[in-house]
């Protein structure tokens, strides 16, 4: 808490759902290691997910740094903004 005391604000219910998703891609060990990918939103982690997976990358404990990257280093690893996998993949995400 107190190297990311923004993580106080996130509600409880914020906090399972996150955990929930992370879990299901085995990186729960993660998350308790390193607690600042809790402030990534849950929007944005469930759509780079489904953009990377379309990529052919799995997202797991090896190589999980692709999900919570900087968005500086997304878009020159991948031409796309945050905003632009969010919109892409969060339409997708509800079908």
């Amino acid at each position: 808490v107190k190297r990311y005391p923004g993580i106080v604000t996130l509600s409880i219910e914020s906090i399972k759902e996150k955990f929930s998703f992370y879990s299901s891609l085995g990186l729960h060990n993660i998350l308790v290691r390193e607690p600042k990918h809790l402030m990534q939103s849950l929007t944005l982690s469930k759509a780079r997910s489904s953009f990377l997976e379309a990529k052919g990358l799995k997202v797991n404990e090896i190589n999980y740094r692709r999900l919570f990257m900087g968005e500086k280093v997304f878009v020159k690893q991948f031409n796309k903004t945050n905003e632009e996998v969010v919109e892409e993949y969060s339409l997708k995400l509800k079908k």
